[in-house]
């Protein structure tokens, strides 16, 4: 009798966002207020999620044998 094994490789990429409120920022000591462009908060969210749910590439599935 003869088996052959595989291991299934799942390549994940992982996308963050960081949205801050305007008040948010004059809290930061090492941020000069002046020096950040704010953009809406909800508006800029959902643009990103739309731009990056563009981006989403399914990688090739690897299958590996295992020895």
């Amino acid at each position: 009798m003869f088996f052959i094994c595989y291991t299934v490789v799942v390549y994940v990429q992982i996308g963050l966002i960081g949205l801050v409120e305007e008040e948010w920022i004059v809290t930061l000591s090492s941020v000069d207020p002046d020096d950040v462009m704010y953009l809406d908060l909800v508006e800029e969210g959902r643009r990103l999620a739309q731009e990056l749910k563009q981006q989403v590439i399914f990688p090739p599935v690897s299958f590996l044998p295992v020895a």
